[in-house]
C-alpha cells in the first residue's frame, strides 16, 4: 500500500568500522612568518627583563653567554669556508689577509676557534651597548636577537682579524726565532761527547710527552724546520707549533 515503508527506509545508516575511517589532519606548522613574529615577540620580553637589570649581573651573563654559544658553531663555519670575509665587506669592514693566513684559517680548527671566540666576544660588548643599551635594536625591524648578533659579528670581524694576524705573526716569529734556541744548542755542540748528553738531555725530558713530541725534537734535532716537521707528521703547521710551545712550557714549569 502506499503508506507502507519500503525496506530500509527511515533507518539510520550504520557507522563505519573504526579501521576505516580517515585519521585526523596534522596540525599545519607554522609559516617562516609565523615563527618570526614568536621570535620577536620572546626576544622583546627578554630585553625587558634584561633592561630591568641594568643589561648586567648574573642574568646578563647567562643570556650573552648562551647567545654566544648558540652562534659560535655558524662563526666557525663562516671562518672556515671564507664567508665572513664577504660578510665583513658588505657591512663595509673588509678584511684583508695574506693567502698564508686564510688558509691556516681553513684548514686548521684550533685557529678558527680562537678567531670565533675572539670576535664573538669583541660583538658582545658593541651588542650589548649598541643594540641594548643605546635601543638599536627593535622588534619592529624584524630581525631577532641572534640575527642582530650575527650582524655584529660581521662588523667587528675585520679589527678581531686583524688583530688575530698580528698576534699569529709574531707567534710565529718567536717560534722559528726565539723559543727553541735553547733546544737547538745540542745542533751547536762540537764536541761529540757533549752532543751524545745533550741528546740524552732532550730524550729524558720528552719522557711521558705523546709520540708527536718525539718524533718532533728527533727532527728538530736534524735541523729541519717546523714547516717541514708538520708536512712529515701529515698535521697544519700551526697544529705543530702549538704542540711544540706546549711542550716547551711544560719542561719550563718543572
Amino acid at each position: 500500500m502506499g503508506w507502507e515503508k519500503s525496506a530500509g527506509e527511515g533507518e539510520e545508516s550504520p557507522a563505519p568500522l573504526d579501521g576505516l575511517r580517515e585519521p585526523p589532519s596534522p596540525p599545519l606548522a607554522p609559516s617562516p612568518a609565523r615563527r618570526n613574529h614568536d621570535q620577536l615577540r620572546r626576544d622583546a620580553q627578554l630585553v625587558e627583563i634584561l633592561r630591568e637589570e641594568g643589561f648586567s649581573g648574573p642574568m646578563w651573563t647567562i643570556f650573552i653567554g648562551e647567545l654566544q654559544d648558540e652562534c659560535s658553531s655558524t662563526v666557525k663555519k663562516w671562518i672556515k669556508n671564507g664567508q665572513i670575509f664577504d660578510k665583513a665587506t658588505k657591512a663595509g669592514r673588509p678584511v684583508g689577509l695574506s693567502p698564508t693566513l686564510r688558509a691556516c684559517l681553513r684548514e686548521d680548527e684550533e685557529a678558527q676557534h680562537d678567531l670565533a671566540w675572539d670576535v664573538l666576544h669583541a660583538a658582545s660588548r658593541v651588542f650589548r651597548e649598541r643594540a641594548l643599551v643605546n635601543g638599536e635594536w627593535s622588534p619592529q625591524r624584524q630581525a631577532t636577537l641572534r640575527t642582530f648578533f650575527l650582524n655584529m659579528v660581521a662588523m667587528q670581524f675585520s679589527n678581531a682579524a686583524r688583530t688575530w694576524a698580528t698576534s699569529e705573526r709574531d707567534r710565529e716569529h718567536q717560534c722559528l726565532t726565539g723559543e727553541i734556541s735553547e733546544w737547538e744548542s745540542a745542533e751547536r755542540v762540537v764536541d761529540p761527547y757533549k752532543a751524545a748528553d745533550a741528546r740524552m738531555d732532550l730524550e729524558a725530558l720528552c719522557y711521558g710527552a705523546t709520540s708527536s713530541v718525539h718524533s718532533m725534537v728527533q727532527l728538530r734535532l736534524l735541523q729541519m724546520k717546523p714547516g717541514e716537521i708538520a708536512e712529515m707528521l701529515g698535521i697544519p703547521k700551526r697544529s705543530a707549533e702549538a704542540i711544540w710551545q706546549r711542550f716547551i712550557k711544560q719542561v719550563r714549569d718543572r
